[in-house]
């Protein structure tokens, strides 16, 4: 059994626009990524994404606004041109469309959820601190609602293609990891992307997955004992709640989970990394 290959086809694509969404993007240069006519690769690129690429870039790159202005305290101005708009006014316009409001009163009702749930779970969870270095996995790809998949439950068909690509690389005790790349607060579940991944060492390159790097740097860590379907809500306290108790600054970059032990019950334990700035 092998991984899909449409989205492994256009990994680089898929990256390309990840690292570039806050410069400009040249679809010339992703349709000669694809190794293929610009024609045939947004017909490619619409069939596997299901939307069109300028779309896709467009509301990744407003995603991206909306999780630092939830996550910063930049001014809406800073992230307007930190998103490639050349003026706040045009960035307001595109935020609306996106989102229904305007960046200010998103930013506010951002701000009055957290402090009301901070209000609402009054018990502290224990965090520790630590720093990271990065670190690489060969991964398979999911789209859609992180309750379907929140975490490599058995069953799952991408969990046993990951088993398999695994084995077959000699990697079968391997650390487990899976990334959360979307925050469903701000993406349509339908198109969430949950990465899951082994790690592998710097030289080995899997001709069957696609490999990513999972950024270095200062992690806040929360270690879950339960099972996988706990995950969203458990997320959903760190992030909304806790990060805002304790003031933590997040970095615009995924969180990720380190599988402890792999399990469909509540003896599973996973380790939760939400990226801190310092």
């Amino acid at each position: 059994m092998k991984p899909d290959a449409g989205f492994g086809a256009l990994h680089d694509v898929f990256a390309k626009i990840d690292a570039s969404l806050t410069k400009d993007i040249s679809l010339a240069e992703l349709a000669f990524l694809s190794a293929s006519s610009y024609f045939h690769f947004h017909r490619r690129f619409s069939a596997i994404a299901k939307e069109p690429v300028g779309k896709y870039v467009r509301r990744l790159i407003l995603e991206r606004a909306a999780y630092e202005i939830k996550i910063s305290e930049k001014s809406i101005s800073e992230v307007a041109f930190e998103s490639g708009f050349l003026s706040h006014e045009a960035f307001t316009r595109a935020f609306r469309r996106q989102f229904g409001q305007a960046p200010a009163a998103y930013k506010k009702a951002k701000r009055q959820r957290s402090l009301s749930q901070v209000a609402g779970d009054p018990q502290v969870m224990p965090l520790r601190f630590v720093t990271v270095p990065a670190f690489r996995i060969a991964y398979v790809r999911y789209v859609g609602d992180y309750a379907n998949l929140p975490g490599p439950i058995s069953s799952h068909t991408l969990t046993k293609q990951l088993e398999v690509v695994a084995a077959g690389l000699g990697l079968s005790a391997a650390r487990w990891v899976g990334v959360s790349n979307d925050d469903p607060d701000i993406t349509e579940r339908q198109k969430i992307r949950f990465d899951l991944g082994i790690v592998v060492p710097d030289k080995l390159d899997p001709k069957d997955l696609p490999v990513r790097s999972i950024a270095g740097g200062r992690y806040a860590v929360y270690r879950h004992h339960g099972a996988y379907t706990d995950l969203p809500q458990l997320y959903d306290r760190l992030m909304n709640a806790e990060v805002s108790r304790r003031k933590i600054r997040l970095r615009n970059a995924p969180p990720f989970e380190s599988y402890l032990r792999r399990a469909d019950d509540a003896t599973a334990i996973v380790d939760v990394y939400l990226p801190v700035r310092g």
